[in-house]
């Protein structure tokens, strides 16, 4: 995606060997846009296990600065089992509702914001897509 946004509300959405990249070819790089997944569909991604993007779902442009309060939303009503990493350093990603990583068991997230409200169960094994744990421990954390 160049600077636009990826929105899904509803519907079914699934793939293997995904990954999602949010850039920006304009100057100054300030805003890849947002990504919003959200309401009464089931999306299932997870990420390639092998080549350049192993393990990487979801990576929003690290030299892109942000938009004031920019977010990618993962939002309820839907059952979304993303496994992979959420690579968006200057963005935050909320979290609300009906979202699921337990089927495959993967998901590393890596934000200047995380939020979580609701119903939302996240797994961190991520070994089977080349990507080493980050923490030891069965529970999420924070990393800094």
């Amino acid at each position: 995606m160049d600077s636009g946004d990826f929105n899904m509300t509803g519907g079914n959405l699934s793939g293997t060997g995904v990954t999602i990249i949010m850039s920006s070819s304009t100057s100054p790089a300030n805003n890849t846009g947002e990504m919003k997944i959200t309401g009464n569909g089931t999306v299932t991604l997870t990420a390639p296990t092998s080549g350049t993007y192993s393990g990487i779902l979801f990576y929003q442009d690290r030299n892109v600065s942000g938009a004031p309060n920019a977010r990618h939303l993962f939002t309820g009503g839907s059952t979304a089992e993303l496994s992979g990493v959420l690579y968006a350093p200057s963005y935050n990603i909320d979290f609300a509702g009906g979202n699921e990583t337990s089927g495959n068991g993967c998901m590393m997230i890596i934000a200047q914001e995380v939020s979580f409200t609701g119903d939302t169960d996240i797994t961190n094994d991520c070994t089977a897509y080349g990507v080493n744990t980050i923490f030891y421990g069965a529970s999420p954390r924070l990393v800094e």
